[in-house]
């Protein structure tokens, strides 16, 4: 899709990716309502910026809402939002569980709903921030894993219901160097720099890419399927540390 003059709506605008994705979609030339929980002011004028939480139906109406009034119109959604929790799988109790889904799965799904019912058979494209970890779940992010599993099997199988001129496009991040992974966890490998992984976001939207890989090291472990067990091990040694300083 070529941005130039497109409306898009942008979520987890604030910080990290989101926040590196806002130069790059002015340079293109669209019109951005950027939406966060923090209190921010964008550097662009093609810009505007307001703080929802986007994690309640009433906050993701409200964005459609105001992307009418701004935009006059919405183009293209990226529900890039998410957070996670580094922690055992045992302490996902009930409201933990809440909490992370509404936010990283319940939220874009019923905004893709919205989307789809607004533009009909008009085209529109819906790009959404999933995880390297939705094809390898990690031990120490189990509730994140799960979330992002979730996203890639609503969204690919909603791909297949859409004619060609509606495109979902899922991009799956290995660790970016924001404060998303906090300082206390244990560190992921390989990484990369937001604005490295809004580079590759913003190329795969315009190739109309179904699967957006900004990592080529994380291709390679990918498709490599017998490493992925050494992985899991590894990880689950360094959550075995971490605990040790924190139970």
């Amino acid at each position: 899709m070529n941005l130039n003059d497109k409306r898009v709506i942008l979520t987890g605008a604030s910080s990290g990716i989101g926040l590196a994705l806002q130069p790059l979609l002015h340079q293109k030339g669209a019109r951005v309502l950027a939406v966060g929980r923090q209190a921010f002011t964008p550097d662009f004028s093609t810009i505007t910026y307001i703080q929802t939480d986007i994690s309640t139906p009433s906050g993701v109406d409200s964005v459609f809402a105001e992307a009418e009034t701004t935009l006059g119109g919405i183009d293209v959604f990226i529900a890039n939002a998410g957070f996670s929790f580094y922690e055992g799988a045992e302490q996902g109790d009930w409201d933990h569980i809440k909490a992370i889904f509404d936010t990283n799965v319940t939220s874009p799904i019923y905004a893709f709903h919205r989307l789809k019912k607004i533009k009909g058979n008009q085209p529109f494209q819906f790009a959404v921030t999933a995880s390297a970890m939705s094809f390898l779940p990690l031990p120490g992010y189990a509730l994140y894993s799960a979330t992002k599993h979730s996203l890639q099997g609503f969204f690919e199988a909603a791909r297949y219901e859409l004619p060609s001129h509606q495109v979902i496009s899922l991009i799956h991040p290995i660790a970016t160097r924001t404060a998303f992974f906090k300082n206390d966890n244990p560190e992921l490998f390989p990484t990369q720099t937001p604005e490295t992984v809004a580079k590759r976001y913003i190329s795969g939207i315009e190739k109309n890419k179904a699967h957006i890989y900004p990592s080529k090291t994380f291709q390679l472990i990918k498709s490599l399927g017998l490493v992925h067990p050494l992985i899991k091990k590894q990880e689950a040694q360094k959550l075995s540390n971490w605990r040790t300083t924190h139970d």
